[in-house]
């Protein structure tokens, strides 16, 4: 029975590593001593189940997946068709290949196939999950070629009349990169390219457009490995709203948010050149599901829309100030802005800011507009201060260590340096229709030139949502 592929890689290895990056989750099976292989969710390799070996390395041009294919070396059927007898690396970007099934060589002579988990250094068997019509078999081996170079192939060694065969076994060891494996050839005998014992990594030879897997090849090919099953359970599991993030209440319509912006992404770098960096996905994942739960907040109830309650702004504490900031972003025009206000605990609007900002993206709105804040509020001489922000991002990357090789490492800096200045800063998360003033605030600055302004009294067209907040603290008669 033929397997169905999956959807491109991109929506399950790039988008595990985006989720990695914004949540800093910890795989604690990788860092165990006992060097048990794990797939790309981290769960241990067993010899029972399918795998796609696909590519570790994310990057224009880098190719795909594993798959039976053609070389100059096959042999022709007699009907002149050539039979894909070699092993192949999938030359699009965004292809898992075909999957493959590991076998344990047994230690013993007589002892059939062992199940189990695979670790490092296991000597395996590897073959296709589905032969070739026209091939003997699915299985791998290797070949001493007359270019005095051993490739990966498949099917019967009467299928490679010209060939020598190669006994040995396959093992898995890590490579180089984080999170990645190589796969190591080590022959059991003597030929005129191999020697018995030494064993080799397999590696890419990228010549006339077929990249084929080779012994000691121009390069190591970096691999992890994707669980047939699994990678389309996790995506049923996470559209399902199965896992429940603390700071996302609706965890499906956030995945799948990221996987509609990981799709364009890729079509963008397929067939318009735009190559941008996949963490550049993470401003505007966050922007989008917002501007998705505030729609979600409307609802219909007998044909008329009702608006769910306003949540409304909640005072400091007595002494206290409270620093509201937010960014603005225009997707059309990549424009962005940001604004805020300082209030006391009687909702006293103290004084507000906005600015326009140019050009860039919703996360560097965000920093800016926090900046900005800070600042203002420092030069204010308020000491004890709590900042609420409605950006998950902004707030884990101005809280985190500092991020020297993030591409906003410099604003993230400027930030951090604020906050370690000798005062009380208590900062947080609020949901967007909490912080009301300020988004009103920041959308206000796209009309504004690029002069920073500071507004002592409140700003008319933000006067109403500013009252709302009043009027449920009992500041203003309803």
């Amino acid at each position: 029975m033929k397997l169905v592929k999956m959807a491109p890689r991109a929506l399950f290895f790039f988008f595990f590593f985006l989720l990695l990056a914004l949540f800093a989750t910890k795989l604690p099976i990788l860092a165990s001593s006992d060097q048990n292989v794990v797939d790309a969710f981290g769960q241990p390799i067993f010899a029972s189940k399918q795998y796609y070996i696909i590519s570790a390395i994310f990057d224009a041009g880098a190719g795909g997946g594993v798959k039976p294919g053609n070389s100059t070396n096959e042999s022709s059927e007699p009907s002149g068709t050539i039979c894909p007898l070699s092993v192949i690396q999938d030359n699009s970007d965004v292809e898992n290949g075909e999957p493959v099934t590991f076998t344990i060589i047994p230690k013993l002579p007589l002892a059939g196939p062992a199940q189990g988990r695979i670790s490092t250094g296991t000597e395996l068997g590897i073959a296709f999950a589905e032969k070739p019509e026209c091939a003997e078999s699915s299985e791998w081996a290797v070949f001493a070629g007359l270019s005095n170079r051993s490739w990966v192939g498949i099917g019967d060694p009467k299928a490679h009349p010209e060939e020598e065969l190669v006994g040995g076994f396959f093992k898995i060891e890590k490579s180089g990169l984080s999170l990645s494996y190589k796969l190591v050839f080590c022959p059991t005998e003597t030929t005129s390219v191999n020697t018995e014992g030494l064993c080799s990594d397999v590696g890419i030879d990228n010549k006339n457009g077929v990249r084929r897997l080779v012994l000691d090849g121009d390069s190591v090919f970096h691999v992890i490995f994707l669980n047939v099953l699994e990678a389309k359970e996790w995506i049923k599991l996470n559209l399902s709203n199965f896992f429940n993030k603390n700071r996302i209440k609706d965890w499906g319509s956030f995945f799948g948010t990221a996987c509609w912006l990981i799709w364009k992404q890729r079509n963008d770098w397929l067939f318009n050149n735009k190559h941008n960096r996949g963490l550049s996905l993470l401003p505007q994942i966050e922007y989008y599901y917002n501007e998705l739960a505030e729609v979600a907040h409307i609802k219909r109830a007998n044909q008329n829309w009702v608006v769910n309650p306003f949540e409304g702004w909640s005072p400091p504490a007595e002494g206290r100030i409270k620093l509201k900031t937010d960014g603005s972003y225009l997707e059309a025009t990549d424009a962005i802005s940001c604004g805020g206000i300082l209030r006391d605990n009687k909702g006293t609007w103290n004084l507000a800011f906005a600015r326009n900002l140019g050009k860039g993206n919703s996360l560097q709105a965000e920093l800016w507009g926090i900046y900005f804040g800070l600042e203002i509020a420092w030069n204010e001489n308020f000491r004890c201060v709590d900042v609420e922000t409605d950006s998950v991002l902004a707030l884990q990357l101005v809280s985190d260590a500092p991020l020297s090789g993030h591409p906003l490492h410099q604003i993230i800096a400027k930030i951090q340096e604020l906050m370690r200045r000798s005062w009380d800063i208590r900062i947080r998360h609020v949901d967007r229709d909490r912080n009301s003033v300020a988004d009103c605030l920041a959308k206000f600055a796209h009309s504004l030139n690029f002069v920073p302004q500071v507004y002592k009294d409140p700003l008319p067209i933000c006067r109403n949502v500013y009252e709302m907040d009043l009027r449920k603290l009992g500041f203003l008669p309803v």
